[in-house]
């Protein structure tokens, strides 16, 4: 509610206020590595030589590609998180699907991130986190990077 009036969150809205792209593969917005499946793995791989796990992520600057960190960077955005400068195994899955060809529907995934954090806003007392804030204005530098991509 905004001023007393329900605002309703589209997917056209989400397109209009960012231009990414609407169509495609519709990822999960909080993903988690699979059972077996070790960090260390994304490290071995997209880490340079002094890159290590901390607190169960991996930080976006020790990843050796300029390509991988920045649609890293990307995907921390649009998915939100409380902190955007270290990836989670979970969303590195998706970076390694982005640098293998997948097509995201990066709007779609925008707004469901949107409606969970607003959601988590209403119901929550304590400290909330916004991704939508910084996405919005970043609109520009992110469909660049997702396009220079493919």
């Amino acid at each position: 509610m905004v001023q007393g009036e329900s605002i309703e969150l589209t997917l056209t809205d989400i397109y209009c206020l960012t231009s990414l792209p609407m169509f495609g593969i519709v990822g999960e917005t909080q993903p988690v590595l699979p059972r077996g499946r070790k960090l260390r793995g994304f490290v071995d791989t997209h880490g340079t030589e002094e890159c290590r796990v901390k607190d169960g992520a991996i930080p976006i600057e020790e990843l050796e590609r300029l390509e991988t960190r920045a649609i890293a960077v990307v995907v921390v955005r649009i998915v939100g998180t409380h902190a955007p400068h270290r990836i989670s195994g979970g969303l590195m899955m998706i970076v390694k699907s982005v640098l293998a060809g997948t097509y995201y529907g990066w709007a779609h995934m925008l707004l469901m991130s949107m409606r969970r954090q607003l959601s988590s806003c209403r119901r929550s007392t304590g400290e909330t986190f916004a991704s939508i804030l910084c996405c919005m204005p970043s609109s520009i530098y992110i469909r660049f990077l997702l396009y220079a991509h493919m």
